[in-house]
């Protein structure tokens, strides 16, 4: 099977692993197959920050490589939101600069050695891993320098931000006890008959007849464990039957919903499956119960930090970074990015168009 290096992108980019520090993003970038005909691609400028250009063809490469679709078939509202992802992207690398935050070479192998050790990969491992999915090695370390960067910011600016208290951790233990509850368990017992789904009639008559037999000792006063050893046919026999300690959803469901509604002590009908017959006995049961707060109260503080710290950055790049540069969006209802062999390059609004994709300089790259 594959290794398949987790990468996650999406408005809410500061996800649990934030609180960590071992978060990153990949993006790809594929070259647009130049056509056979001679084209004239329209470069149209689509926003500025602080008066540096986003083109449509970064907009459109952002939306292709982040939401893995065809921008032709992309809505107007989507191509909005995808363009204040692009924005927001822009102003957290600006940010950065402005702060003097860097990340330097040792930073990304450490990290990559993180990984590699997370996945048991070694170089050759990694670099097939990352190759499988369209992207190099060197594409790779560039994007967990911009990652490593955007974490430092969030360290730097918002960490002390973001407080969970006492109360927090234990209201969402309230809300979501269902999230820590021990599923009830049952210590069952079988006896098992071979029979396969095409067994003839009288192959059929037999298993009945023994199966009665067996449920005919136990109603007597026989030990299940004793008649269990005698008749199973099945690998549990040398150990009276026992199947151990089971949970719901590890069973046959035919047998799962018999199993659960049995007593303990009580025995149960006979029950045809694809495998054979089955006679099956509880012994012990265990009530549901639910993991005691202190034993999850770390996971919960982590969990809640981390929310936070994603609903705290959000605000941070739509309101703090965005009102302290000039943004302006340019964005029209219709894009055309080609325009076909013959067809004029110039446009009512000549200044916002080139003749070719330009430099991904701050916005995408």
């Amino acid at each position: 099977m594959a290794t398949r290096i987790p990468f996650q992108y999406g408005k809410g980019m500061l996800l649990r692993a934030l609180a960590a520090g071992l978060f990153f993003t990949m993006f790809a970038w594929f070259p647009p197959a130049v056509p056979e005909v001679r084209a004239v691609v329209v470069d149209r400028i689509v926003a500025t920050v602080d008066g540096a250009p986003i083109t449509l063809f970064e907009l459109e490469r952002f939306i292709r490589l982040n939401g893995g679709v065809d921008p032709a078939g992309v809505s107007k509202e989507d191509q909005a939101q995808a363009l204040e992802l692009l924005i927001g992207e822009t102003l957290v690398r600006l940010e950065s600069r402005r702060l003097g935050l860097s990340v330097s070479q040792q930073d990304v192998d450490l990290y990559i050695e993180e990984i590699k050790r997370g996945n048991n990969l070694d170089d050759a491992s990694l670099a097939e891993a990352l190759g499988q999915q369209g992207f190099t090695v060197e594409t790779y370390k560039h994007q967990i320098a911009k990652e490593l960067l955007k974490n430092q910011l969030v360290m730097r600016q918002l960490r002390d931000q973001v407080q969970v208290s006492t109360s927090d951790v234990q209201k969402f233990y309230d809300e979501n006890k269902e999230q820590f509850a021990k599923p009830g368990e049952i210590h069952l017992r079988q006896i098992f008959f071979v029979l396969p789904p095409n067994a003839n009639e009288e192959q059929q008559r037999q298993v009945a007849l023994v199966a009665q037999q067996a449920v005919t000792e136990i109603q007597s006063g026989k030990p299940f464990p004793a008649v269990a050893a005698k008749y199973s046919q099945g690998p549990e026999a040398s150990d009276s039957g026992s199947l151990g300690w089971m949970k719901k959803g590890q069973m046959l469901p035919e047998l799962e919903q018999l199993a659960f509604s049995l007593r303990k002590g009580q025995v149960g009908p006979p029950v045809r499956t694809a495998a054979g017959v089955h006679i099956l006995s509880v012994d012990e049961m265990r009530a549901s119960e639910y993991i005691p707060l202190s034993a999850v109260e770390g996971q919960i503080t982590e969990r809640l930090y981390s929310q936070g710290i994603e609903e705290r950055f959000q605000d941070y790049v739509e309101t703090d970074l965005m009102e302290g540069h000039s943004i302006v969006r340019r964005l029209e209802p219709t894009a055309v990015s080609q325009a076909p062999s013959g067809a004029s390059g110039s446009s009512p609004d000549a200044d916002d168009q080139k003749e070719q994709p330009s430099s991904t300089g701050d916005h995408a790259g």
